[in-house]
């Protein structure tokens, strides 16, 4: 179904809802697709000079957690379009312009389907080549996007830089003592939700609190100042989102992997001994 639903919507002029050209000769043009019965809203990044009708290699971008398609994926798609490829930076579902509720839920499952929705449709597009699209995951996006990939047999090639890979083994080595209490705060919050239509909420960064989603001083430094303000992005996390995040395995998909793959990490990236198993 997913499938059909992103084919459909691309075969209709991939539904532009705005396109500008940058000075560089960018045209960047808001597109929208179907994931899970939600609209889907991202940014389609097109070389400036394209050569006339033929199809070009396409790549989808995948952010960090909670990210929007206007922070990290967009700084990504433009210097992938700078080199000539198409490049998509879309929201995932319950972030951003994209629907979906409740809102801001980093479900690891939701967003996986998410990014095969978004390969599904760049595929359709006139302007792509569909056996030259790749994937490109960046933080906790890189981690989604293994598990894309590896349900992809037709993906062209995946790229991750500084991936978060984990597994339950590696968050209860990162968390400690907390991974038990937060898993616990997480189904909490679910079964709230399910039978009170409630949702909790937790703020995602700040330097004064250690008990945030996205703890540590390089997540604010980011999204907490100037340098990743969008007007967009929400300082909020739903709580229920522990318990599924939790307990998502990344690292497995690695051995199910068809597609070339580029592995960019570093021993002062997150987690590199879950990169080095993966």
């Amino acid at each position: 179904m997913h499938q059909f639903h992103a084919v459909a919507l691309a075969t209709l002029g991939s539904l532009v809802l705005t396109q500008a050209a940058a000075a560089d000769g960018i045209e960047v043009r808001k597109v929208q697709f179907l994931s899970g019965g939600n609209t889907v809203v991202g940014n389609l990044y097109l070389p400036a000079g394209r050569p006339g009708r033929t199809a070009q290699a396409a790549v989808a971008v995948v952010g960090p957690q909670s990210s929007i398609k206007e922070q990290v994926p967009a700084v990504y798609a433009r210097r992938l379009a700078e080199r000539g490829y198409i490049a998509l930076a879309f929201d995932h579902r319950t972030f951003g312009e994209s629907g979906g509720l409740p809102r801001q839920f980093e479900n690891p499952a939701m967003k996986v389907e998410d990014i095969r929705n978004a390969l599904t449709f760049l595929r359709a597009l006139p302007e792509v080549k569909p056996t030259a699209v790749g994937l490109l995951g960046i933080c906790s996006g890189g981690g989604y996007s293994a598990r894309a990939a590896a349900a992809d047999p037709a993906l062209a090639a995946l790229v991750t830089v500084a991936g978060f890979y984990h597994d339950p083994a590696v968050m209860q080595q990162w968390l400690g003592e907390n991974y038990r209490a937060r898993l616990e705060l997480g189904k909490a919050a679910r079964i709230k939700y399910e039978t009170t239509g409630t949702v909790d909420y937790m703020t995602n960064v700040d330097p004064a609190d250690p008990k945030v989603a996205m703890p540590g001083a390089e997540a604010y430094e980011y999204y907490g100042t100037a340098r990743g303000a969008q007007p967009n992005w929400v300082n909020r996390s739903a709580v229920m989102f522990f318990e599924p995040f939790l307990q998502f395995n990344a690292i497995e998909a690695g051995a199910q992997i068809k597609a070339p793959t580029l592995v960019v990490h570093s021993d002062a990236a997150l987690v590199p001994e879950g990169a080095r198993r993966f």
